[in-house]
């Protein structure tokens, strides 16, 4: 069994988030689903991955760097589009430049799962103990690696976590409820004004 190992230099952030952080803050949200859980105790492991191409040993989790942006947010607008039916192009299109800055930005602690190559296979921002950001691609969900990655939040922040996810978004509820989240709050619309409906959700320490 491997195990996802920490590595890279750390990236400047700000625990003040600012405008785009609170826009995206349902919407920046994967949908993974109760498939992606494991038991406590295990960690990401080999896999085949004929679709990708790959066989992924060992992955990583290393913090982000500034050449990554280029590739992480067409992986969010993939995430995206396999996980979140209810979007519309005109959605994806406003909150494409929104992503952008957000990545670019430091108002989040960013973190990046890697395959063997050092390529971005997704990504986890935290702003204190809040999961502002979760998103794989899609060739990667439902074996492990988004509990890997809630599992690293965790490790990080010795606190109770928080996350926003849309409400239309069942996969992702199911998910962090299967992770020991429980809904402690909604809110009718996003920062943006959409009609989708955001669920706070907070897990104890």
């Amino acid at each position: 069994m491997t195990s996802i190992r920490n590595v890279g230099q750390p990236r400047k952030y700000s625990a003040q988030p600012g405008q785009a952080r609170s826009v995206l803050a349902g919407i920046f949200q994967t949908g993974l689903d109760i498939h992606g859980y494991e038991p406590a105790g295990h960690t990401a492991r080999s896999h085949s991955h004929e679709s990708a191409g790959n066989h992924m040993t060992a992955p990583e989790i290393r913090r982000s760097q500034p050449m990554d942006c280029l590739l992480l947010v067409p992986l969010w607008e993939r995430s995206v589009r396999a996980t979140h039916s209810f979007l519309t192009e005109t959605d994806i299109a406003c909150y494409r430049p929104l992503v952008e800055e957000f990545l670019a930005g430091e108002s989040l602690e960013l973190w990046v799962l890697t395959d063997s190559s050092n390529v971005p296979i997704g990504f986890l921002g935290l702003s204190a103990h809040a999961i502002e950001a979760l998103f794989l691609e899609p060739v990667y969900r439902r074996q492990g690696y988004g509990r890997c990655l809630v599992q690293h939040a965790q490790q990080l922040r010795s606190g109770p976590l928080t996350v926003d996810v849309n409400e239309q978004n069942d996969a992702a509820r199911a998910f962090y409820e299967a992770l020991g989240f429980v809904v402690v709050g909604r809110s009718p619309l996003d920062e943006t004004g959409r009609p989708h409906p955001l669920l706070h959700l907070r897990r104890p320490a």
